[in-house]
């Protein structure tokens, strides 16, 4: 009975250790993908359609192979350099943010919106 308890509470133990630092880890990893996330803010109004379109349009302009992955997501590929490069597009009607941030995309991306 003993052996029974000493298996059952480290079993306990061990599953308690083990959430926990799976938990610590996603959010850690979590928490790192936000940084350095900028929100461009949109001054006119636009819908989330448009915007879609819009972005689809200044990505395959300057070059970016666009898929679109999401409602609001679209990832954009960029195959001419030596570097192979992927970068996640997010948008809503009232701002959009590029994860990792491509200060290329976004410039092409705010000359679009501004036409």
């Amino acid at each position: 009975m003993k052996k029974i308890l000493k298996l059952g509470l480290v079993g306990c133990v061990a599953g308690i250790l083990m959430s926990g630092c799976a938990g610590s880890y996603l959010n850690t990893s979590h928490s790192n993908n936000n940084v350095g996330d900028e929100y461009i803010y949109i001054k006119k109004d636009i819908a989330t359609k448009k915007m879609h379109n819009l972005i689809m349009q200044a990505g395959k302009k300057n070059g970016w192979r666009m898929t679109e992955f999401k409602e609001n997501e679209v990832i954009a590929e960029n195959l001419s350099d030596k570097d192979e490069e992927a970068v996640t597009i997010y948008f809503t009607d009232k701002y959009f943010f590029t994860r990792p941030k491509n200060d290329d995309l976004i410039e092409a991306i705010q000359e679009a919106l501004e036409d």
